[in-house]
C-alpha cells in the first residue's frame, strides 16, 4: 500500500515593505512589517487504489489531520471537494465523484458541517501525472480541497 504524504501547513503570507518611490539611500528605510494570516491550507491530497472510492487507513489519517485543521479555524470557509481518476477506469466521472463524496463524507461524521462542502467530479480530464505508468496514475486517482 502507498504511503500518503501529508503536507498540511498553516498559510503564512508575509507582506514586506518596500521603497516603491525610490527615495534617496540616504534614509533608512523601513523595517519590514509581516503580516501573518494563520488560516489552514490544505495542500495534500487524498488517493485511492483503482476502481475504489473507499478510504484507506492512511486517508483516513489524512483526513484526520484536515479535520483538525478545520476545527481550529476561525474561518468557517467553504471546502471543495474535487475527484479525479485515471484514464484507465471505466465511469471515470462517476468514480470520481463517489471518491470526492467518500472524504465529504468521513469529514461529516466527524463533525464538520454538511453545508460547508461543495462535491465536484472531474474524471480524467485533469491529470497530475503520466497515465502511461502505473505510478502516475496512482497519482491522478485523486481528491484534491479547494477552500472557497
Amino acid at each position: 500500500m502507498k504511503k500518503i504524504s501529508l503536507a498540511l501547513s498553516l498559510a503564512i503570507f508575509i507582506i514586506f515593505s518596500f521603497n516603491p518611490l525610490g527615495q534617496s539611500k540616504t534614509k533608512p528605510a523601513a523595517t519590514p512589517t509581516p503580516v501573518i494570516i494563520p488560516e489552514p491550507y490544505i495542500q495534500d491530497m487524498i488517493f485511492f487504489e483503482s476502481g475504489c472510492a473507499d478510504l484507506s487507513k492512511d486517508a483516513q489519517t489524512t483526513l484526520d489531520h484536515i479535520f483538525v485543521l478545520l476545527q481550529k479555524s476561525k474561518t468557517k470557509f467553504r471546502i471543495q471537494l474535487v475527484g479525479h481518476a485515471d484514464s484507465s477506469e471505466k465511469n471515470a466521472e462517476e468514480i470520481s465523484l463517489k471518491r470526492a463524496e467518500s472524504v465529504r463524507d468521513y469529514l461529516i461524521k466527524k463533525g464538520i458541517e454538511a453545508s460547508r462542502f461543495e462535491v465536484k467530479a472531474i474524471g480524467n480530464i485533469h491529470p497530475m501525472a503520466t497515465n502511461d505508468t502505473a505510478e502516475g496514475r496512482a497519482k491522478n486517482r485523486r481528491v484534491e480541497f479547494n477552500l472557497m
